[in-house]
C-alpha cells in the first residue's frame, strides 16, 4: 500500500505563462480540410476529444497553428476548459489551445491540475452567444507547481487510483450495454410470441374459442371501412420477401400498419408562436429509454385556434408516435392531444390494436424501416413507407399480457439503470474529489 500522501503545502502558485507556452488555436482555410489524411491531424475542439487523447476526423494541408506531441489540448470556445493530450503533431483550430509545460513541469501534472481546476477555467470564460476564454485570461491562470518528485509521486498515485475508478465504470458501463440488449431481447421475444402463454394454448386447455389475429384483424378492417365488409388487401406485405415474414404463433396473423391503424403525417406550416396548452413535440422531447410516454417541452404548445391558423393536426390521445428520420423506431404512446413536427409520423390504431403493443412492434422494427426509407442524404419515412410496416398481430387477450410482462421488465431494467448511472455520477464525483484533493482544493486557490 502507498505511504504517499497529498500535501497542499508543497504547492506553489504561478501564472501559467511563467511554467508554460501558450499556443491559441486558429482556423486554416476551409479549403485546406481534407478526409484524405493529407497533412496534420486537424483538432477544432472538444467533439474530438477522448477520455485521455483525441481522435482525427479532419485533417489540414495547410496549418497555421501547431500542436506538438505531448502538448496538452483545452477547449477554449463552448465549452471552456476540458483537456486531452496531443499524441502527435497536429493543427489546432480557434477552439482549442495547446498548452506546452517548459522544464520543471510534468504534462500528465498540469493536465492532472486543469481537470481540477475545470469549473474555475469555465467561469473565467466570457460571451453571449457562447462561452470563450482568451490567451491573455488563460496564461494569468494560476497554476500549482511541486518540485519534480513530488509531481512524480503524485502522478503515480492518482493513476493508481483513477485506475480502480476506471475498472468500476467500465464495469458500469458493461452492465449498462447488457441492459441495452436485454431490453432488445424481451421487445423481440414479446412481438414473436415467446414472452407470454399464448391464447391458443390457454382456450385449449380451458376448452373455449378465442377471437384469432386474423379475425380481429379483419373486424379492425370492417371497422375502417364504416360498417361495410372490406376487401383485405396484402399489398403491404407482397412488397416484402416471404423469408421475411417468420412464422409466428398459432392464432397471430401478420398485417401492415396500414391495414391497422391510420397514419397521420404533420403538415409543413412551421408555427410561429407557442401559447397554448396542446403540446407540441419533436424527436428529442422522447426518452430513449422510456417508450410508452412523450413529454412536451415546458411552455411550447398550441392553443385550439392557433391548431387552426396553422393547419397543424392535433394527433389525438392514445395515438402512437414514431420517429421518421435518421434513426427509426422510437416510438410513443400520447397521454394527451398534441402536434408533431416533421421528424415524427402518428399511427391511430384501430379498435383491438393495444397502442402499447404497436409502439413495441415498432420499436423492434427500425431495420426494416431503414430499408423501406427514402434514399437522402438523411434516411426518411413517408407516409406510404410507414403505411406498410409489417405487424404480427396476436389476439387482444395476448396483446394485453404482452404489454404487462413488458412493462414488468422494462420497469426492472429502469431501476437497474437508474442505479448504475447514480454510481456512475458517484464514480465522477470521486475522481473529482481526488484531484481536488491533490491540488489543494482547500487552500482557496483551486
Amino acid at each position: 500500500m502507498s505511504s504517499f500522501k497529498f500535501d497542499s503545502q508543497a504547492l506553489e502558485f504561478k501564472p501559467l505563462k511563467d511554467v508554460a507556452h501558450v499556443i491559441m488555436g486558429q482556423s486554416p482555410p476551409s479549403s485546406a480540410y481534407n478526409d484524405e489524411r493529407s497533412g496534420l491531424p486537424f483538432f477544432q475542439g472538444k467533439t474530438e476529444f477522448g477520455s485521455l487523447y483525441p481522435t482525427p476526423r479532419k485533417w489540414c494541408s495547410m496549418p497555421t497553428k501547431i500542436a506538438e506531441s505531448e502538448d496538452i489540448l483545452m477547449s477554449i470556445r463552448a465549452p471552456v476548459g476540458p483537456t486531452n493530450i496531443a499524441i502527435e503533431r497536429a493543427c489546432i483550430g480557434r477552439g482549442l489551445a495547446a498548452i506546452r509545460p517548459k522544464d520543471g513541469l510534468r504534462v500528465r501534472w498540469l493536465l492532472y491540475a486543469f481537470r481540477a481546476m475545470e469549473s474555475k477555467i469555465d467561469s473565467l470564460g466570457t460571451g453571449t452567444t457562447f462561452k470563450a476564454i482568451s490567451g491573455d485570461v488563460l496564461r494569468h491562470l494560476e497554476v500549482p507547481i511541486a518540485p519534480l518528485a513530488y509531481q512524480d509521486q503524485a502522478i503515480e498515485e492518482l493513476e493508481k487510483q483513477f485506475s480502480r475508478l476506471d475498472e468500476a465504470v467500465t464495469n458500469l458501463q458493461r452492465v449498462k450495454a447488457n441492459l441495452k440488449r436485454y431490453k432488445a431481447s424481451v421487445l423481440k421475444s414479446a412481438v414473436e410470441g415467446r414472452l407470454v402463454e399464448t391464447e391458443a394454448t390457454l382456450a385449449r386447455r380451458e376448452g373455449r374459442t378465442y377471437e384469432t389475429g386474423e379475425q380481429l384483424l379483419q373486424r379492425a378492417i370492417d371497422g375502417r371501412s364504416g360498417g361495410g365488409k372490406a376487401t383485405r388487401s396484402k399489398a403491404g406485405l407482397a412488397a416484402m420477401p416471404s423469408a421475411n415474414l417468420r412464422e409466428i404463433p398459432e392464432g397471430w396473423t401478420w398485417t401492415t400498419t396500414g391495414q391497422v391503424c391510420e397514419c397521420i403525417v404533420p403538415n409543413r406550416d412551421k408555427p410561429k408562436t407557442f401559447s397554448g396548452d396542446i403540446p407540441w413535440l419533436t424527436l428529442p422531447d422522447f426518452d430513449d429509454s422510456e417508450i410508452t410516454v412523450a413529454r412536451s417541452r415546458s411552455g411550447l404548445g398550441f392553443t385550439e385556434s392557433e391548431v387552426a391558423l396553422y393547419r397543424a393536426k392535433a394527433i389525438p390521445t392514445d395515438s402512437v408516435v414514431m420517429s421518421c428520420v435518421g434513426r427509426f423506431g422510437i416510438s410513443a404512446v400520447l397521454t394527451r392531444k398534441a402536434v408533431i413536427n416533421q421528424q415524427l409520423h402518428a399511427f391511430l390504431p384501430s379498435e383491438g390494436v393495444m397502442p402499447k403493443y404497436l409502439a413495441y412492434v415498432l420499436r423492434t422494427r427500425e431495420q426494416e424501416m431503414l430499408e423501406k426509407s427514402t434514399a437522402t442524404t438523411i434516411a426518411y419515412l413517408n407516409k406510404e413507407n410507414c403505411n406498410s410496416i409489417t405487424v404480427p398481430l396476436p389476439p387482444v387477450a395476448e396483446q394485453a399480457r404482452i404489454v404487462a410482462e413488458v412493462d414488468r421488465h422494462l420497469s426492472i431494467i429502469r431501476e437497474v439503470e437508474a442505479e448504475v448511472d447514480i454510481n456512475l455520477q458517484r464514480a465522477q464525483a470521486l475522481r473529482q474529489a481526488t484531484l481536488s484533493r491533490a491540488f489543494g482544493a482547500g487552500s482557496g486557490q483551486i
